[in-house]
């Protein structure tokens, strides 16, 4: 079980970590085996950061297994406005907001990824959250540990086709989205038509 503090898992803010902490959850392993109605508050996203935790001790302990198959058939998306915009301009059709989908068949899929410094060394990470940039960039966040002995948590974006050219055993990319959340989105053919190149690459 990983003694590790749980500040290194992404998405765990200050707040978060002290109301963690107040109930004695103090490390990732305790994070990771806590189960959601156990503590007497509510933490948003609680299930996405022990999921987190969960998979922060098994790339640390577990070598890499290929990747399963699966389909993610829940709805939704979540929609957030990523830039400091004021009232009048949030209400303005072309103001684009960047879409975070956790709803898609990727989602903790445990893949191979370029490191960021010497993109010859292949890191074991996990698949998380795809966003939808206002620049129209797509891209999938991606978690893995260091190996130089401090066991740090890192973090990326990478584009779906690279991707599946390293882990060309991935499943289809298919994404559910709400239909009034989809329509927030000015973008979304972006988003369908990186969905189809990605998935043409399998062909």
């Amino acid at each position: 079980m990983s003694q590790d503090p749980i500040n290194k898992i992404t998405g765990l803010g200050r707040k978060t970590q002290e109301t963690l902490n107040l109930h004695k959850i103090m490390t990732i392993g305790e994070l990771a085996q806590l189960r959601p109605g156990q503590i007497p508050v509510s933490i948003n996203n609680l299930g996405t950061l022990i999921s987190r935790a969960k998979n922060y001790i098994k790339l640390r302990e577990e070598s890499l297994p290929p990747p399963t198959f699966m389909t993610i058939t829940s709805q939704g998306a979540h929609v957030v406005n990523d830039s400091k915009l004021t009232d009048n301009e949030l209400k303005k059709p072309e103001t684009l907001l960047k879409a975070l989908i956790e709803t898609h068949s990727w989602m903790e899929q445990l893949v191979v990824i370029p490191d960021p410094v010497d993109p010859k060394i292949l890191r074991k990470g996990v698949v998380y959250e795809l966003s939808v940039e206002p620049s129209n960039r797509v891209a999938l966040l991606c978690e893995w540990c260091t190996e130089d002995g401090t066991d740090d948590l890192c973090s990326m974006t990478y584009s779906p086709l690279l991707l599946i050219h390293f882990n060309p055993i991935l499943p289809i990319l298919t994404v559910q989205i709400d239909p009034e959340d989809w329509s927030k989105m000015s973008n979304g053919n972006v988003l369908q038509n990186v969905v189809w190149e990605t998935n043409a690459m399998k062909r």
